[in-house]
C-alpha cells in the first residue's frame, strides 16, 4: 500500500522527499476493486479510458500555508469505470431526497457508496480524502419502488452508535469480492476520518429486470446540515 501512495489515515508518514517529488505505482485492483472481479480475456473490443480532472488542485494536497504548486500527471492508464454523482450544497435539514440519476436496467448499482463533506473542497488545510460523518442517522436507498436497507440504521455518532455500519464496511470483500475481509481502517480511524456508508443492492427483484430505473437516495441527520455540506 505504501507503494501506492497510502500511508496512514493518521497522516504520521509522508510520500514526498526533500525537494517534493514522490513516484507511486496504483494497480488497477486497489481502485475500488476495479478489475480484480473480471477474469476474461477481452479481444476485438474498443476500450475508451474517460478521465475527468477537477480545475483545481487544491482538493488533493493538504497545505501548511499559502503558497503556489501545480501537480503534473505524466501518464495514466486504465480500464472499466465507476461513476461519482455529487450533491454540491445540501440543505439546512435534517432530511433529503436525492434523485441522483435513472438508468438503465443493464446499467443499475450493485452497490452504492455515500459519504458527506463539510467544507472541505478548495480549502487550503484541509484534507479532501476524508470524510465526514454529519450526525447521519438513517440512509435507504431507492431503485424504482425497491428499498434497501428495509430496516432503521439509527445511527448516532454522538454517542458512539456506529457499529452496524463500520460491520457492513468491514465486511464489504466477502459479500461483493468473495475474498476474506482485510480492512484497512480500524472502527475508531473509520468514524473519524472515512465513515461511508455501504448499501449492497445485488439481490434485486425480478422487476428491475427491464425498462428504466429511477436511483434515488433518501437520508436522515440527527441535527440540521451545517452550511458547505455536501454528498458523494
Amino acid at each position: 500500500m505504501e507503494n501506492a501512495g497510502w500511508l496512514d489515515v493518521q497522516e504520521t508518514k509522508k510520500l514526498i522527499e526533500t525537494d517534493g517529488n514522490f513516484d507511486v505505482v496504483i494497480s488497477l485492483s486497489m481502485i475500488l476493486g476495479l478489475t480484480e472481479d473480471y477474469r476474461k480475456i477481452i479481444v476485438n473490443a474498443k476500450h475508451e479510458p474517460i478521465r475527468t480532472r477537477s480545475k483545481s488542485d487544491s482538493t488533493v494536497i493538504v497545505q501548511n500555508q499559502d503558497e503556489d504548486f501545480i501537480i503534473v500527471i505524466d501518464q495514466v492508464e486504465y480500464f472499466r469505470s465507476w461513476e461519482l454523482y455529487e450533491y454540491p450544497s445540501l440543505l439546512a435539514t435534517t432530511k433529503h431526497v436525492w434523485t441522483v440519476k435513472t438508468s438503465t436496467y443493464l446499467q443499475k448499482p450493485r452497490v452504492v457508496m455515500l459519504g458527506f463533506q463539510m467544507n472541505r473542497t478548495r480549502k487550503a488545510g484541509k484534507n479532501a480524502s476524508h470524510r465526514d460523518h454529519c450526525n447521519i442517522n438513517d440512509v435507504k436507498l431507492s431503485l424504482n419502488s425497491e428499498y434497501y436497507r428495509y430496516g432503521d440504521l439509527n445511527l448516532d455518532m454522538s454517542h458512539n452508535r456506529f457499529a452496524l455500519l463500520y460491520e457492513v464496511y468491514a465486511n464489504l470483500q466477502a459479500t461483493y469480492h468473495d475474498k476474506e475481509s482485510e480492512p484497512l481502517l480500524t472502527k475508531s480511524e473509520f468514524l473519524q476520518h472515512d465513515p461511508l456508508i455501504f448499501i449492497d443492492c445485488s439481490k434485486q427483484n425480478k422487476a428491475l429486470k427491464s425498462g428504466p430505473v429511477d436511483i434515488r437516495i433518501e437520508f436522515k441527520t440527527k441535527n440540521k446540515f451545517p452550511i458547505g455540506a455536501s454528498a458523494y
